[in-house]
């Protein structure tokens, strides 16, 4: 008789290791948000999946700044002609960082919106591609990507609270 080879890790095995029991104290972004009070609207758009996620942020961003859709998928909005990107992120679970990633410098926008899901709102910092990206790191074959921590200190993005920001930003 012959035995089916053995799991090399079962289910009960589980249990015994390390990176498992360490499981136990992670938490998931979802829960690290409603720990910090966020209301159920901003837990609604945390608990999306990635690629649910940064859509419905562009066209959040794109509804409440009045920007027009793309021409092609090389940007996420038009403004008075100025072709922009939209990058959204949410916090790390347990901390303050997050990370806008997937930048790519050939493609055809001159401003980047950084969104980020704060845990009482939706923060935006714009910035001008040619000034964020040398703050950016390689992505492998997936563009660029930047820290919330290395944004904010380099000097390059602006707050937009309103849209008069918005259009200050941008030179209008």
């Amino acid at each position: 008789i012959k035995f089916a080879p053995k799991n090399l890790i079962s289910d009960e095995d589980l249990l015994e290791l390390n990176e498992y029991k360490e499981l136990g104290s992670t938490i998931s972004s979802y829960d690290y948000y409603q720990k910090r009070g966020a209301k159920k609207q901003i837990l609604d758009i945390v608990k999306l999946e990635n690629r649910k996620f940064g859509s419905f942020c562009e066209k959040l961003i794109r509804e409440r700044l009045s920007l027009e859709k793309p021409l092609n998928s090389q940007h996420d909005a038009i403004y008075f002609e100025k072709k922009i990107e939209i990058k959204s992120a949410r916090y790390w679970a347990g901390g303050t960082n997050c990370k806008w990633q997937h930048l790519e410098p050939e493609y055809d926008y001159e401003y980047i919106l950084f969104v980020l899901v704060d845990f009482k709102e939706i923060a935006v910092w714009g910035g001008k591609k040619d000034d964020v990206f040398p703050y950016l790191t390689k992505q492998g074959k997936q563009g660029y990507w930047v820290d919330k921590e290395t944004l904010l200190s380099s000097g390059t993005v602006k707050k937009i609270q309103e849209e008069e920001d918005f259009k200050k930003f941008l030179g209008m």
